[in-house]
């Protein structure tokens, strides 16, 4: 596997087969960084991801789904609240302490502790929590408000781990912003789209927000990092969150030889699903410009 330094953002598949670096970020604008461009930044949970391993296929997980109280499935609207101990008012607020377990419409919440209030729909948990929503997705941290009718909230010092149409998205945010079950926006996130548990490399990001109607995600100030080494930087780009190719500008590639300094700028055509296309423009200093295309398809 080879690794060109370039001067852009981008995403990677890996597959089974081996990892294969593919077209997924698109870059607006491009940015050229080096490594020393990225030291001094602050993430509130960045000591928690680390580069442990070279490969993308560590066994390890680290977020667990939170468990259920085994009881009867409720019907739509209806919570259920097991805990060592209870204490509240009814239709009013609740109070539960000790191995708390909140269930409502296919979620679930684990939690040392949990008030509910009732009247608002709302439940505020801490000083740990693991919050397995209906699409599977699981979110752990230290402190949650979370709306149990609308299905959003805010979660802080949180990791995140789950599936959206066969990609698997995890990482870690020093705040966690469910809007609704389509929207979802980060802060300080760091996230990869690896095995449980793996870090080896990662996309670290001031911000990232996320929208399943549209299947676009955006991170703002992004930096891709190999092995705990910051490698590139974009202050923007948007991605498919669900393995989608899209059209748009790939990564610059910057070559100095015995013909000068040559720029190319690739652009993908996302034409079909069994075929594309890549254009790319070039200058070379010494010999003037030029134009090459690539085209690819796949037949039964």
């Amino acid at each position: 596997m080879v690794f060109s330094v370039k001067m852009a953002a981008i995403l990677m598949y890996f597959s089974n087969a081996g990892e294969i670096l593919s077209r997924v970020f698109v870059s607006k604008p491009m940015v050229a960084a080096l490594c020393m461009a990225f030291s001094g930044s602050t993430y509130a949970v960045s000591d928690t991801w680390r580069a442990e391993t070279v490969s993308c296929y560590a066994p390890v997980q680290t977020v667990v789904p939170a468990k259920g109280s085994g009881g009867a499935r409720l019907a739509e609207g209806q919570t259920r609240i097991t805990a060592d101990q209870l204490a509240g008012q009814t239709n009013v607020r609740h109070r539960a302490t000790g191995d708390v377990i909140v269930e409502r419409n296919d979620e679930t919440l684990n939690a040392e502790w949990v008030d509910y209030n009732q009247q608002t729909d709302t439940v505020t948990a801490g000083d740990a929590f693991t919050l397995t929503r209906a699409d599977g997705q699981t979110v752990t941290g230290e402190q949650l408000n979370y709306h149990l009718g609308n299905k959003s909230g805010q979660a802080h010092n949180a990791e995140f781990a789950g599936e959206y149409e066969g990609r698997r998205l995890q990482g870690v945010s020093g705040s966690l912003n469910m809007e609704s079950e389509r929207y979802h926006s980060m802060q300080d996130v760091k996230f990869n789209t690896c095995n449980p548990g793996d870090r080896s490399w990662y996309i670290q990001a001031a911000e990232v927000s996320t929208d399943r109607e549209t299947g676009i995600g955006v991170a703002k100030h992004a930096r891709l990092v190999f092995g705990g080494v910051p490698v590139l930087y974009t202050p923007w780009a948007d991605f498919p969150i669900n393995g989608n190719r899209k059209s748009g500008l790939l990564v610059p590639n910057l070559e100095i030889g015995s013909d000068g300094t040559t720029i190319a700028l690739p652009y993908y055509l996302n034409l079909a699903p069994n075929y594309d296309a890549t254009v790319t423009p070039e200058i070379i200093t010494a010999r003037g410009a030029r134009i090459s295309g690539e085209f690819r398809y796949l037949q039964p």
